[in-house]
């Protein structure tokens, strides 16, 4: 995951040179090109992560971070915690779990090959103990009647 993000770097550095942008170390007064890079939580990180290695273990394609999905899932999570005690709720295309410590057997939906974006978000349940878990996928799968990869 870091060999592309140096290749990004890189490359902006040489397009920015390429424009006559000024290096930090050159005394131009040329404002320097502001590079975007996504900054990715740690949360989000171990959520990536462990999607994409089951993934790669069926050789499925990677997912990518999705804000959007994370921020909607977010809200969701909240919700089941606050209106739900944090009871699971019937979601076509997620993924959902409870978890206190214990391992988790990951869902069909976390090797789904037409996924392509993953958000997931936590709700502490206070009664008991546990750790509401919810991921979206865009798209959705996990159909039933239909093959995950």
């Amino acid at each position: 995951m870091a060999l592309p993000l140096v290749a990004l770097v890189i490359i902006a550095i040489c397009h920015g040179s390429f424009l006559g942008v000024a290096s930090s170390s050159s005394k131009s007064n040329v404002n320097p090109v502001a590079v975007a890079v996504p900054v990715l939580s740690n949360a989000a990180k171990e959520f990536l992560e462990a999607h994409n290695k089951a993934r790669a273990q069926v050789g499925v394609a990677p997912l990518k971070w999705s804000d959007h999905l994370a921020d909607a899932t977010s809200h969701f999570v909240r919700y089941q915690r606050v209106h739900k005690g944090c009871q699971f709720s019937n979601l076509a295309g997620a993924n959902q779990a409870w978890g206190s410590g214990k391992p988790v057997t990951p869902s069909r939906a976390v090797v789904w090959r037409k996924s392509m974006e993953l958000g997931c978000a936590q709700a502490f349940c206070v009664e008991s103990g546990d750790t509401l878990t919810i991921c979206f996928y865009n798209p959705p799968g996990n159909y039933a009647g239909e093959s995950p990869y």
